[in-house]
């Protein structure tokens, strides 16, 4: 995987995001810059953010690119749409396999744990959409530590696909995979990547006075974000990578 991946989290997502001819651009723009990574979930603007990337394979080498997706996030009303049963991802799987027009997904996510179903049953749900060759790799999401050593043990015993790959809120301000995940996964094989490495923004300086301008894609992601990186804390790191950054003669942004 290249460095630095593309979320399409806000790919066609209203007052948020953008439409699917700026997405297209940006795509081109980041394969263009020798990116090959490209991230995105079946509940992104509620499957919209899956049709555009859908709509962009056909204009690139689809076998040069690894594309990601999740599942397991509420997608419709009721008990089947949501969660990591098997009923469950096989729906997800092929649905997410439609919307992307293509024939399979490189790298899988579970989006979130699912506090109900037995791990033996969403490792081999999984494994058989390895076999089937719908999916290349699988991975996960917002597990702790002892789930992903408890996945990987499984797998192990049970001879499943390995979740090989952890997404995980990753930044100055959020460091807490250190203590227990990062060891996990470095133990268990499993590589990280990790979303909103600058903070929600808050990381980049530019809100040096805590006000979300109005209309804007902050002030419009309050109620999620907020919580996340608006606090005493993501401001306190704020302002201590500003000062490194100055002394040291390196943009806010590349230092974050």
């Amino acid at each position: 995987m290249s460095r630095i991946t593309l979320g399409t989290m806000t790919f066609g997502a209203a007052e948020w995001g953008c439409d699917e001819k700026t997405s297209h651009r940006i795509m081109h723009a980041y394969i263009e810059a020798g990116g090959n990574s490209i991230d995105c979930g079946d509940v992104y603007a509620g499957g919209r953010s899956e049709q555009i990337i859908g709509s962009f394979l056909p204009q690139v080498d689809r076998d040069q690119l690894i594309l990601a997706t999740k599942y397991s996030l509420p997608t419709k009303p009721g008990p089947m749409g949501f969660g990591a049963s098997r009923k469950t991802v096989m729906n997800a799987c092929e649905a997410s396999l439609m919307r992307l027009k293509t024939d399979y997904i490189d790298l899988y996510y579970l989006h979130v744990p699912d506090p109900i179903t037995p791990y033996e049953e969403i490792l081999g749900a999984l494994d058989d959409l390895v076999k089937q060759g719908k999916v290349r790799y699988i991975g996960c999401s917002s597990l702790f530590a002892w789930q992903v050593a408890k996945a990987r043990g499984l797998s192990d015993r049970l001879n499943l696909a390995r979740m090989v790959a952890g997404q995980y809120i990753y930044s100055l301000i959020h460091r807490e995979l250190e203590r227990e995940l990062l060891p996990a996964a470095q133990d268990s094989g499993m590589g990280i990547t990790c979303f909103s490495p600058l903070g929600g923004g808050v990381l980049t300086g530019k809100y040096k006075d805590r006000q979300r301008p109005e209309g804007s894609r902050a002030a419009y992601r309050t109620a999620v974000d907020g919580p996340r990186f608006w606090h005493d804390k993501g401001f306190e790191v704020a302002d201590i990578v500003t000062k490194v950054s100055a002394e040291a003669g390196i943009p806010v942004t590349q230092l974050a």
